[in-house]
């Protein structure tokens, strides 16, 4: 469901307020609820998000969805005070770190470590379509760390969404090389990618700051059980 633009011609002065709400398909299917993700917002105030997200919550209510989730920059405490005014409540923090990609010259090559892109077989029971490429490191002829590539059409950049390092193989820079290897094919196709981690995850921060990635934004998710949030309305 998409829900695209929601005027809030009932606030004086919040005329060019929209919302874009979409279903979170991979959450809904992973628990078995309607989950739904307001992909982005714009209102000239606290009174218009909030406008906007109540008239969000009515019609995922419409719809039967039990939950939505918005993920928005701490810098904008407009929207932030009228998430939480409307019954969203914060999940965790994350930061995004970027840096800008151009065709290699040549592919990267480890003596000890072979990077490939995953068989279909595999790339569809892990990246269950998520990813538009898996890239797998082999190691001592085992698989020993991963990488998921998405491509996000509208905004033209690239995302590296899941990094992944088997236990025994830890501390041999895998998911750095795998990340290495990733980038030509990013270049080939966009010219920014992004990487997203928890804000507490200073291991994969500092991971993504070696492979030339820098912070760009620190952003909230927030959910709201719509059922609860509507309830507590005034």
């Amino acid at each position: 469901m998409r829900v695209v633009p929601l005027q809030s011609s009932g606030v004086r002065g919040h005329d060019n307020a929209n919302v874009d709400f979409v279903r979170e398909s991979f959450d809904s299917e992973a628990f078995g609820i309607e989950i739904g993700r307001i992909r982005a917002a714009y209102a000239t105030s606290a009174a218009g998000y909030r406008l906007l997200f109540k008239s969000v919550l009515q019609r995922a209510r419409a719809e039967h969805f039990q939950q939505v989730l918005r993920r928005t920059r701490l810098e904008n405490l407009e929207e932030v005070w009228a998430l939480e005014a409307t019954g969203f409540e914060m999940m965790d923090v994350v930061v995004t770190f970027a840096r800008s990609v151009a065709p290699a010259a040549a592919l990267p090559v480890w003596p000890d470590l072979r990077v490939e892109e995953a068989t279909d077989e595999t790339f569809e029971v892990i990246a269950h379509e998520r990813a538009a490429a898996f890239f797998v490191g082999i190691m001592e002829d085992r698989p020993a760390g991963y990488v998921t590539c998405v491509l996000h059409d509208h905004t033209g950049e690239g995302e590296i969404e899941l990094v992944g390092t088997l236990p025994e193989f830890r501390g041999r820079r895998v998911a750095t090389r795998i990340i290495e290897r990733a980038l030509p094919w990013f270049a080939e196709r966009c010219r920014v990618v992004t990487v997203r981690t928890q804000a507490t995850n200073i291991a994969a921060a500092n991971l993504y700051e070696r492979v030339g990635f820098t912070l760009r934004c620190t952003e909230a998710t927030f959910r709201a059980n719509v059922a609860t949030a509507l309830r507590a309305q005034p």
